[in-house]
This record gives C-alpha cells, sequence and structure tokens, in this order.
C-alpha cells in the first residue's frame, strides 16, 4: 500500500487536468452521455406502465385481492398492466422479501434479474392466468436465490405484444450489511447526504487489479466496499395497521462519482478507510442521492440502493507536466433504484410455504 497518499494528492489536481478531454467518446458513442442533467426520461421503453395515479386505499383493496387468492383463499381478479406490476411488486416486496430472515454470511451479489410473460388481452390479465405466472415466477425466484439476501426489487414491464407482457425483475446489489438485531424486521435504505460512514480501520479497497472494460461489463467492477457501508436499516413496524412503505419503484443510470489518475502506469490504487469514509463513499451516496431527487424528487422518491462500478481506462495519456501514460479510476454509479412511500398494511402480506403472515 506504498505511495497511496501520493496517487491521491496527485488525482486531486489531475482531475481538473482531464475534465475537459474526450477519453469517453469512444465508449459513450453509443450510450447516454454521463452527465445526469442531459437525461430527461428513464431509459426504459415502456416506463409509462410504472406511473399509476391512485390513492394508499386502492392499492390496500387490490393488494389484499391479491394476497388472499393467491394464499388459497377467493378468486384471483383480473387486473389491468399497471394494477398488476404495482400490486406483484409490492406483495414481492413485502410478502417475500422482508418476511424471509436474512443469512448472515450470505453469497454476495451486484444482480440479479428474474422475468416471466403472461397472457394480455386489451391491457388486461386474466385472473388465473397471473396467479399462476405469479406464484412459477415466485418458486422460480426462490430456487435461484439459495444461499442469497433477498434485497426490495424493482419490478417492470420487459416487453408488450397484443396477445402477452413481459416482466421484469431487478434485485439488489446485495453486500453483507450488519444488522444490529437480526430478529427485528427492517429493510435498509441508502445514507443520507451528511450521514456518517464508518468504514473501520482494517477494511481498504484496492483497485489496481480491477478488470479493464468488456461488452459484459461495460460501467465496470462491482465496487462492495462502497456499497456495503453506504446502508442504514429502517425497522418495520411488527404489529397489525399501516405504515409508510416503499412502492413504486423506478431504476436509472445515475452517472460520475469520482474520478483518478495515477502518477504513472501501474501504480497501485489502494484505498484506506479514511478514504472510503471521507471522500469516496460520500461521493458516491452524493451522486446517487442527487440524481434520484433529480429525477423523483417531486413525486416523493426515496433512495433504496445504488450499484457504485469502478471502471479502469489503463494506459491513459497525459501531456502536462510532461508526456506520460497513467491509469484512469471512475467511481460510477450505474444504477439507482428509488421507490415512492405509500401507507399499506403489510401484516398479512405472505406466500405460503416460503413465509408467513406477520412478523
Amino acid at each position: 500500500m506504498k505511495n497511496i497518499k501520493y496517487i491521491f494528492t496527485i488525482a486531486i489536481m489531475a482531475i481538473f487536468a482531464v475534465a475537459c478531454t474526450n477519453e469517453d467518446e469512444v465508449f459513450e458513442s453509443n450510450k447516454t452521455k454521463d452527465s445526469i442533467n442531459q437525461k430527461t426520461s428513464t431509459l426504459r421503453t415502456y416506463a409509462s406502465y410504472e406511473e399509476i395515479n391512485c390513492t394508499d386505499e386502492v392499492l390496500q383493496e387490490n393488494l389484499d385481492l391479491f394476497n388472499s387468492s393467491i394464499n388459497g383463499n377467493g378468486i384471483m381478479p383480473s387486473f389491468d398492466a399497471k394494477m398488476a406490476l404495482l400490486v406483484m411488486e409490492t406483495h414481492f416486496n413485502y410478502g417475500i422479501v422482508v418476511k424471509i430472515p436474512r443469512i448472515k454470511d450470505a453469497i454476495e451479489y451486484d444482480k440479479m434479474n428474474f422475468t416471466f410473460t403472461v397472457r394480455i388481452s386489451n391491457n388486461i390479465i386474466e385472473g388465473q392466468d397471473i396467479k399462476d405466472a405469479y406464484s412459477n415466477f415466485v418458486a422460480n425466484v426462490v430456487a435461484n436465490m439459495e444461499g442469497r439476501n433477498y434485497e426490495l426489487s424493482d419490478m417492470y414491464v420487459e416487453d408488450i405484444s397484443t396477445d402477452y407482457i413481459k416482466f421484469g425483475l431487478d434485485m439488489g446489489p446485495s453486500t453483507n450489511k450488519d444488522l444490529p438485531d437480526q430478529s427485528t424486521p427492517a429493510v435498509s435504505i441508502v445514507k443520507s447526504i451528511g450521514d456518517p460512514i464508518s468504514v473501520p480501520s482494517s477494511v481498504y479497497s484496492e483497485w489496481t487489479n480491477m478488470p479493464e472494460i468488456d461488452l459484459l461489463n461495460q460501467y465496470g467492477t462491482f465496487e462492495n466496499i462502497v456499497h456495503k457501508y453506504s446502508f442504514k436499516w429502517l425497522r418495520l413496524n411488527t404489529s397489525p395497521g399501516k405504515q409508510y412503505v416503499y412502492v413504486q419503484q423506478r431504476s436509472d443510470y445515475a452517472g460520475n462519482a469520482f474520478e483518478f489518475i495515477t502518477a504513472q502506469s501501474g501504480d497501485p490504487v489502494v484505498w484506506n478507510n479514511n478514504d472510503l469514509n471521507n471522500t469516496l463513499i460520500p461521493a458516491a451516496i452524493s451522486t446517487a442521492q442527487n440524481a434520484c431527487s433529480g429525477y423523483w424528487s417531486q413525486f416523493g422518491y426515496v433512495l433504496i440502493n445504488y450499484d457504485p462500478r469502478v471502471r479502469k481506462t489503463p494506459d491513459y495519456y497525459v501531456e502536462q507536466p510532461i508526456p506520460h501514460t497513467t491509469d484512469m479510476y471512475k467511481l460510477r454509479v450505474a444504477r439507482i433504484t428509488c421507490a415512492l412511500l405509500r401507507e399499506v398494511n403489510l401484516y398479512d402480506m405472505h406466500m405460503a410455504a416460503i413465509t408467513n403472515s406477520g412478523f
């Protein structure tokens, strides 16, 4: 870990030196630019299905009908596509995700993706079709999530035709964040700007050997240390009754949080806990929070998860003060997940054979 402080000092000066270069042009030629100010809408083709205007009472009524039927009590009603999406996402997150005990040393992951397809006609999904499709979907998720912790997830419409609609669900990232009390149900959300960061002195993040960009990893390598220490826990009310929870989730790209270049190509880049506490994690949180606020603050959205990544560009040519090559690193927030607060009753929501009602 030699020369760490020296490299950091060089980086602070170099950020300003390269701010106007065009090193992103090749990579970004067919993509949205980094600046969040250039984005005016979500990247999703069918994002309009995530925009639904209904009261909490209407949502609760539909959730109760869905929950009762999925657990064998009553006939599943038909839903239009927007309500189906809202009800399934909310039921999945609060009937399954928050009611499955967390694993202490779980397998960490940056993203899990699941899809399922169901018949649709004139924007209506028949009750039995949605019941069968959702039940099979949940069984598939549970089979693939063995050994992993569940996270509040974002569901969306991935594709739609006159006869079928394809739903997608993105879960994660997930790192092993410490729970103060494993017996008390809680959800984790990204810390607010200015919240204390508590990375222990024994923890460091090495960027030197992170892989270069490829087509499968365009935004860079998942930065699990930055992610792990960016969260705080919010306890859930364990008694019957309504409470505020996060529904109607939306995901999007946020942008660059931190740029760094080494003095010479091949120099080690290892960040200690002071760097993580005071520079890297606050920069990532700030970028993610500002992006969420910039997109959806007027609707009351809250940042609940995000995906920090390190993009390495080796042998980057610099002309000043003398021509030489360096290594450039960017800490990017590749994806944010924001959710809208709604007041509903979670107590009875469950999935038979997987979770129970109550807490």
